[in-house]
């Protein structure tokens, strides 16, 4: 799966307070349901 991290850092910083909280702690639970990292890659 491929996410462009630069869109994404923009789609989260026009969240307000609540919409970050919640989507902090999907991404919580997504990282802890993996057991171990990934490898993330950002575009240079």
């Amino acid at each position: 799966m491929f996410i462009d991290l630069d869109q994404v850092n923009s789609d989260i910083n026009n969240l307000n307070i609540e919409e970050k909280a919640d989507w902090e702690s999907m991404w919580a639970e997504k990282w802890f349901a993996l057991g171990e990292p990934i490898v993330v890659h950002k575009k240079i």
